[in-house]
């Protein structure tokens, strides 16, 4: 599931709502209510957002092709019976970000906002999600003047100010982008968006702005001590570094390992470096990243 899929389905209230619905798939389309027909819609999305849109030898991943196809279909059956419910929107804009049609994802996800059964919950979840399909369209500036139009609930605050520091980034505003990360790791406790604003400065080359921000998100999650643990070692300060990286570890395995096997590169210098295979052994992470 790529990064963009994650935003998507961690800020979505669709799925909320649908979620404890039984499969459908083998009934008629005209036998089933709306509900149920979106149920089996969020069971193919989901099913489909799971795999890789090509096959290992470059082909189209055919079942996930199929997968979207019938989602459409139970879709489409789903908004004869009620045309204008919120969900149904949603779970357009869902299936045309999976399709690559992040324009159209984002007018549904607009249209989602003020559908039937909408509430100001789900609204701002999916104008999160208009903001995310915009940038993913490469319309920054649009994004922008969505996110200027409404205040958030404090709830989703801190997303909206990530949402605004990567879209000032993507339109070449760096310095902007700057600011609007070192707001979030000044203000923000929640570790993700603190996360996401260090790695914003750590892209600029503000090391110390970066450090601080993963030293906040590790207060409260102490996996992103991995995050100052790689800072650490960049820096030559590698007693420090293994400290950190083991506390990672203790934190949650796993999570180290999937940040481990996607940055393999970044710990090369240290790869052969016995402390450093002792703390990683344990989670099954490559013996030699990098390779």
């Amino acid at each position: 599931m790529n990064d963009l899929t994650r935003r998507v389905l961690g800020y979505g209230a669709g799925a909320l709502v649908v979620g404890g619905l039984v499969y459908a798939g083998f009934l008629h389309r005209g036998q089933a209510d709306a509900a149920t027909l979106l149920g089996s819609v969020e069971v193919h999305l989901r099913l489909a957002a799971s795999m890789p849109e090509k096959t290992t030898d470059g082909g189209v991943n055919a079942v996930r092709r199929k997968l979207l196809g019938q989602a459409r279909e139970f879709l489409e059956a789903a908004r004869l019976d009620d045309p204008e419910l919120f969900l149904g929107f949603e779970f357009a804009g869902w299936l045309s970000a999976l399709d690559g049609d992040f324009k159209t994802a984002a007018a549904m996800y607009r249209r989602a906002q003020s559908g039937k059964g909408a509430t100001p919950q789900s609204a701002e979840a999916d104008l999160l999600n208009e903001v995310r399909m915009l940038r993913a369209a490469a319309l920054p500036e649009q994004a922008l003047q969505v996110l200027a139009k409404r205040l958030v609930s404090p709830e989703n605050a801190a997303a909206s100010r990530i949402e605004t520091m990567l879209a000032h980034a993507q339109a070449g505003r760096a310095d902007a982008a700057a600011a609007v990360a070192s707001e979030v790791i000044e203000t923000v406790k929640k570790p993700m968006p603190l996360i996401e604003a260090a790695a914003l400065l750590e892209s600029q080359g503000k090391l110390a702005a970066a450090t601080a921000g993963y030293q906040r998100a590790a207060a409260s999650d102490a996996v992103a001590n991995y995050f100052v643990a790689r800072l650490k070692m960049r820096a030559g300060e590698l007693d420090t570094s293994f400290d950190l990286l083991k506390r990672a570890v203790v934190a949650d395995g796993q999570k180290v390992r999937a940040l481990l096997d996607r940055e393999r590169d970044a710990w090369k210098p240290v790869r052969d470096d016995s402390r450093f295979k002792s703390i990683v052994a344990p989670v099954g992470a490559p013996a030699q990243p990098g390779r």
